[in-house]
This record gives C-alpha cells, sequence and structure tokens, in this order.
C-alpha cells in the first residue's frame, strides 16, 4: 500500500512538472522511494504470502515508481534540448 501510495503522489505532482522544470525532483524522489519499498514488499510477500499480502500492489508500486522516475527526466532532457535549440 505505501509503494502504490507514494507511486501515485509522485505521479500526482508531474503535472506541475509540465510547468515548472525543478517541480521534477518530488516524482523522481516519490518514485524512487516507491521502487524500494515495492520491492522490499514483494520479496515479503513472496517469502511469507500468508502473513505478507499484496504483492500485486508491489508490482504495481513498482512500475508506477518506475513511470515517475522516468518521465520527469525526460521531460527535463527535452525541455533542455528545446531550450538550448531555442538559443542558437
Amino acid at each position: 500500500m505505501v509503494s502504490i501510495g507514494l507511486a501515485l503522489v509522485g505521479l500526482a505532482f508531474m503535472i506541475p512538472t509540465l510547468f515548472f522544470v525543478l517541480c521534477g525532483i518530488v516524482p523522481i524522489a516519490c518514485g524512487l522511494i516507491a521502487i524500494v519499498v515495492g520491492i522490499l514488499a514483494k520479496v515479503r510477500a513472496s517469502k511469507d504470502p500468508l502473513n505478507w499480502g499484496g504483492g500485486g500492489l508491489a508490482i504495481g508500486g513498482i512500475i508506477v515508481g518506475v513511470l515517475c522516475l522516468v518521465a520527469p527526466v525526460l521531460y527535463i532532457i527535452v525541455y533542455a534540448v528545446f531550450i538550448y535549440s531555442l538559443s542558437r
């Protein structure tokens, strides 16, 4: 639950990234934490499925966390290339 929650918070903070480049820090941080927590949850769920459930939520958190990690970085790169091309 924590992994998917953090990933969704990071996904929500990607909207301001479209307008302000430095807002990409929050989705990247939430994405990294969501990936780590999701991996830990998936390992626990696979070792002891009776006590630790939520393996599917952990996988969802990992996937959305990767999206939160990759999308702002790509946006910042595209924005930097666009600004550089305008300055030439």
